[in-house]
């Protein structure tokens, strides 16, 4: 793995580090990064800050154009996949080669917004049944 961050480990347990996937970013709808794990070592910054615009950007054109803001969108170009999904306050991105199916991103996807979902349910309750009394 060429790069974990944070709560990259619960994450990214889940991706094959030897699959089709070349990079797995967990950020928030700022840019900031939350887990990520890319193939190969990149400039981190310039891939979640475009992630970010390019979720952001698209949701734009959908809402101009009188669509709902879109949860997931896919893009494809001549050599890779991406699929963006937003869950809560954090988006996932996921990038393969064009020869990975979006079948296979979108079930990745949903194995990874599910164990975030259980991860972040389970702070908020342990946070909750913390009592203070004077």
């Amino acid at each position: 793995m060429a790069y974990i961050q944070e709560r990259g480990a619960s994450v990214l347990s889940i991706v094959d580090p030897d699959g089709p996937l070349d990079a797995v970013l967990v950020l928030r709808q700022t840019g900031v990064l939350v887990a990520g794990w890319t193939r190969t070592p990149v400039a981190h910054e310039v891939l979640t800050v475009m992630a970010a615009t390019m979720f952001a950007s698209v949701q734009t054109i959908a809402e101009t154009l009188g669509d709902a803001s879109p949860s997931t969108i896919v893009v494809e170009t001549e050599s890779r996949r991406l699929l963006a999904t937003k869950f809560g306050t954090d988006e996932l991105i996921l990038v393969a080669p064009k020869s990975a199916t979006e079948g296979l991103l979108r079930q990745v996807a949903r194995r990874i917004v599910r164990r975030e979902l259980q991860r972040a349910s389970g702070e908020a309750r342990t946070r909750a049944s913390i009592v203070v009394r004077e």
